[in-house]
């Protein structure tokens, strides 16, 4: 699962916490590769902040690029193709699901969740 998120996103934190405090929903994460995928601003303090804001703008750029998403958050549950895993410098698979925004309804997103672990 790629968790698009941002630092100072109030949203991105409130599905951060939902992600890990509700049962449910942590249950049906932990069957995902999870990666966390900072626009904006990657917080990482091997990089200078020069480095850290074109890191995050390079993400930002290629989420707009790959699916037409600029939004934080964004959860995309994504299946790489097993021959070719990049194509012309982006993801190459499937989306077996998205849920843009702040999580409103934690048992429609575990269900989410669930339809995407069956595919």
């Amino acid at each position: 699962m790629i968790n698009v998120t941002s630092v100072y996103s109030v949203n991105s934190r409130f599905n951060e916490l939902l992600l890990r405090d509700n049962v449910e929903i942590r249950r049906e994460v932990n069957r995902f590769v999870q990666v966390d995928l900072y626009i904006y601003f990657v917080p990482d303090e091997s990089l200078s902040r020069d480095q850290a804001t074109k890191e995050g703008e390079w993400n930002q750029q290629m989420l707009g690029r790959w699916l037409n998403v600029l939004t934080d958050p964004t959860h995309i549950l994504f299946e790489f193709d097993a021959n070719q895993p990049f194509k012309d410098g982006l993801p190459n698979g499937r989306i077996l699901a998205r849920h843009a925004g702040m999580i409103a309804d934690p048992r429609a997103f575990a269900e989410m969740l669930r339809n995407a672990a069956a595919k």
